[in-house]
């Protein structure tokens, strides 16, 4: 068995440091890509609901449109009458 030496030992814990700095470095990369990842997210959530929003006023724009038509139908008449 090979002798422990307080040189060994030594060179195991640069070896042990120099791994826990790369997992650190990975670490912070992976914060910052999860935090752009959440930027992202709510960037399409506000246009989700934006969508939503221009959804709505456009079913509102059609009821008001269908209305002026059914007015106009019932000044002139034309309404549809049952066929006999």
């Amino acid at each position: 068995m090979a002798e422990v030496t307080n040189e060994l030992i030594f060179d195991v814990l640069k070896q042990i440091q120099t791994r826990m700095t790369h997992l650190d470095d990975g670490q912070q990369e992976i914060k910052g890509r999860i935090g752009s990842l959440s930027e992202q997210v709510r960037g399409l959530a506000s246009s989700l609901n934006a969508a939503h929003t221009d959804i709505g006023n456009i079913y509102l724009s059609l009821d008001k449109l269908d209305q002026h038509v059914h007015r106009i139908e019932k000044r002139l008449e034309l309404a549809d009458h049952p066929a006999e």
